[in-house]
Order: C-alpha cells, then structure tokens, then sequence
C-alpha cells in the first residue's frame, strides 16, 4: 500500500503497546497521524504526546473534533485509530461483543470513505518473557464500503475479537468500554454482584 501511496487508515484496539507500532512506522519514515484524549494534565499530555512524536506525525486532540485528523489522511499521513471506547449512546450502534454487547461508533466506515482510505487492523502484543514486541495486520477492511452502521460496528468489534481472544491480557480492560447500556439496564461497573467487597 505504501509503494501504491494508497491512504491507509490502522483500526488499533486498545493494548498495553498501542502506541508503538505508531512510534515504529515513524521512525522508518512513513508520516503518522492520531487522535487523542486530554488527560486532564496538561504536563502529562505534553510530556506523551512529545513521545509520541518523537519521530514525527500528527497527534490530534479529540476535542478539536475529526477534521484534522481526516486532513492529515487526505495529505497522505496514515491515520492510527482505536475504535473501541464508548462515546454514549447518540451516535452508537448497539452490537455484539464478546459474551455481551457494547455500544459502538461505526466511524470508520465514514472516515474510510471521506478520506478514500483502506482500512486495516492492527494490534501489538507484548510478550513480557522475551521483551518482544509482536504486530498482528489483518487484511484490509474493504467489504465496509458499502455496508450499513450496524454491520460497520459489528464488523469493527468482530477484528478486535478476533486479536483479542488469544491475547486478553494485552487488551485494556480498565477503561470502562461496556459503560453505555440499553435503557432499563444497569452498567456493569456499577452493579454491586459483579465487585463484591472483600472480607
């Protein structure tokens, strides 16, 4: 793709190595481009996100909306997206995910066709025995084109699945991503039989 100068959009669940494959490509030359969340420090995101740049590329603050980082796709900087946290209900589809549902943003079906970009899944996994790092690519999502918003974000949950699986331990399960419920339903953070208190 990169010899083709195809436009290439990443679909990266959330791992405890997500940001280095990033980092990698970068550093070999290709121009990267990611969004990313206030932390609520401005020190701490300084500090992160001058890493992150360390080689290069573009980090988008969320807040200042999708239009930069789309820019920067369009300008041939391959986009690095994590598709997996919950944005609430509004725009959301409501899919299967594992053993349950989550409420999932179908965007990159959107992105995917205003930034005439691929889309490819990625996921690293760290293997804490050998200091290893090792990144799984699945092929190119391009059966999206043309698909509706609940296939689009069943599709999406279906690739972090399929990573996942194998490697749960890599996959950052503290962040809450089952928040969002169908009405009448309580989240499962806060339902008191699932964190009994200890003795």
């Amino acid at each position: 793709m990169q010899r083709n100068n195809e436009k290439v959009i990443f679909l990266v669940p959330h791992a405890w190595g997500v940001d280095i494959p990033a980092m990698l490509m970068a550093s070999g030359g290709q121009k990267m481009a990611a969004m990313f969340h206030n932390q609520g420090n401005p020190v701490f995101d300084y500090v992160w996100n001058t890493v992150r740049r360390r080689f290069g590329g573009r980090m988008h603050a969320r807040n200042d909306g999708i239009k930069p980082f789309i820019q920067s796709v369009r300008q041939g900087y391959w986009g690095y997206y994590l598709p997996d946290q919950d944005h609430g209900a509004e725009h959301s589809e409501f899919v299967d995910f594992f053993a349950t549902y989550k409420a999932t943003l179908p965007a990159i079906g959107r992105l995917m066709k205003v930034c005439r970009a691929r889309v490819v899944p990625l996921f690293p996994v760290y293997d804490g025995k050998t200091h290893r790092l090792t990144v799984l690519v699945r092929p190119p999502m391009d059966d999206l084109l043309d698909a509706d918003d609940t296939t689009i974000a069943r599709r999406m949950n279906e690739e972090v699945e399929v990573f996942v699986k194998p490697h749960t331990e890599q996959y950052t399960w503290i962040l809450k991503l089952l928040k969002t419920r169908k009405p009448g339903e309580i989240e499962p953070y806060k339902r008191k039989e699932l964190f009994p208190k200890k003795k």
